[in-house]
């Protein structure tokens, strides 16, 4: 969010730091925003049904429970809500910068659900290596926050439209 208000470019790429995702991507998801004028391009572990995600059988399993509670809140279409690698027009995002309020990693999350109606969105289908350094910060508390972020989803779209 602070980031996000500070940046003056067309475009904006945000990757978890862990090096899971396919850097070697983000030419061809710039490419893809650019000529085909979409406002999000997202690097989805799950658009394609194969054999390249290189995670523990039960953080696969969390992602995929995450993702079919998700569906109630018109992201249906989305196959990855929760992925960590996405580009995204600025100004678009931007748009809604001072209404997201929200602890922990699922930034993507919180875009779709107020601006999927606004958004041209396209899922590339990207590998998810196995982590070679640190260790997931999937623990307790980020399970709390990402519990209290969908609370917070399902209260703004469905209860008052205040911030997130």
């Amino acid at each position: 969010k602070y980031g996000l208000n500070n940046i003056n470019t067309e475009f904006t790429c945000v990757i978890d730091c862990d090096l899971q995702h396919e850097i070697e991507k983000i030419p061809y998801m710039l490419n893809l925003s650019i000529t085909k004028e979409y406002d999000v391009i997202i690097g989805s572990r799950f658009k394609e049904n194969k054999n390249n995600i290189e995670m523990p059988f039960m953080r696969l399993i969390l992602s995929k429970i995450g993702i079919f509670i998700l569906q109630s809140l018109n992201i249906r279409d989305v196959k990855d809500p929760l992925s960590g690698f996405f580009l995204f027009r600025t100004n678009k995002i931007k748009l809604i910068n001072e209404k997201i309020n929200t602890e922990g990693f699922k930034v993507l999350l919180t875009i779709l659900v107020m601006l999927k109606k606004d958004l041209r969105i396209y899922e590339v289908q990207t590998n998810f290596r196995k982590r070679s350094h640190g260790k997931s910060k999937l623990n307790l508390k980020t399970k709390i926050n990402f519990l209290k972020q969908i609370l917070k989803l399902y209260f703004w779209k469905f209860g008052s439209g205040g911030g997130i």
